[in-house]
């Protein structure tokens, strides 16, 4: 008996082909779906790194800004000062002083005991505590025989506020023109008591550190030259002495000042100083 192999009927094939397309479509349809959430997965690890760099670009440019940005004032005020404790006070305000000719002022005219007490209050600071740790950084050093206040007020080194002294050499220049009054008055401030000599020590020793402190700052703050006055027939040029300046707050330092006393005045102490031939 001959066994053949069967050739498959004409309905068979077809269901074979129908069969095969539908598994081609199938695999294509699941390809195109396997392809679609790869692209998706790969256009959001794109917008991840690209939000990624986004944000680090941000986050250095603030960086940069927080570095070459316009400083506050405080920030300013210790870069551009020699450390002080006081410069927690120091606030800045706008002003324009009034310098003309004539102007009228409290400290200023033939002295009465009211313009004195004015400018004694201005010129007369107590001490303060710089702590020992910090005094490097106004060139000094530590080895020298810096006088240390009572624990009970810090125990610091004591010290005074550069500001008070050239008021006080301020104030000792303004006594001593007014010397022919005072005597008048006969109301001797201590500069026309002592001699000559420590006078003449101490006036010279005022000029000098008002001149090196001007120099230092070396103000370049404008004032104007105006035309002549109105029916002035010289045509002079006059000067504008009203100057706009940006001022500390004065009243704040000296409340400062009175809130951190080590030594409530060491203006006798210099006075005996200068008897001796020495200075303040």
């Amino acid at each position: 008996m001959w066994y053949g192999r069967r050739r498959p009927e004409a309905s068979e094939l077809e269901e074979t082909e129908e069969g095969l397309l539908q598994s081609e479509k199938l695999d294509r349809a699941l390809k195109s779906k396997t392809d679609q959430k790869d692209k998706s997965c790969t256009q959001r690890l794109i917008w991840g790194w690209v939000l990624q760099s986004v944000m680090l670009v941000g986050s250095l440019t603030l960086l940069i800004l927080s570095w070459y940005g316009e400083p506050s004032e405080v920030a300013c005020t210790r870069k551009m000062f020699p450390y002080s404790p006081a410069l927690e006070a120091v606030e800045y305000h706008d002003e324009t002083l009034q310098g003309e000719f004539m102007q009228p002022s409290p400290f200023r005219g033939t002295p009465t005991p009211e313009i004195d007490a004015r400018w004694e209050e201005i010129a007369d600071g107590n001490a303060f505590n710089v702590a020992s740790d910090k005094i490097h950084l106004l060139n000094k050093s530590s080895s020298e025989p810096w006088h240390h206040t009572d624990p009970k007020f810090g125990g610091g080194i004591a010290a005074q506020s550069w500001g008070y002294h050239q008021l006080h050499c301020l104030n000792l220049l303004r006594q001593a023109s007014f010397e022919e009054e005072y005597r008048k008055s006969e109301r001797l401030p201590e500069i026309l008591r002592v001699t000559k000599e420590v006078r003449r020590n101490h006036l010279d020793h005022c000029i000098e550190v008002l001149r090196l402190d001007m120099m230092c700052q070396a103000d370049v703050t404008p004032y104007f030259v105006m035309e002549p006055a109105p029916g002035d027939t010289s045509d002079a040029l006059r000067i504008d002495f009203s100057v706009f300046k940006k001022c500390r707050d004065w009243g704040k330092i000296k409340d400062w000042m009175r809130d951190q006393v080590a030594i409530q005045s060491i203006r006798d102490t210099f006075l005996d100083e200068l008897g001796h031939g020495g200075h303040g």
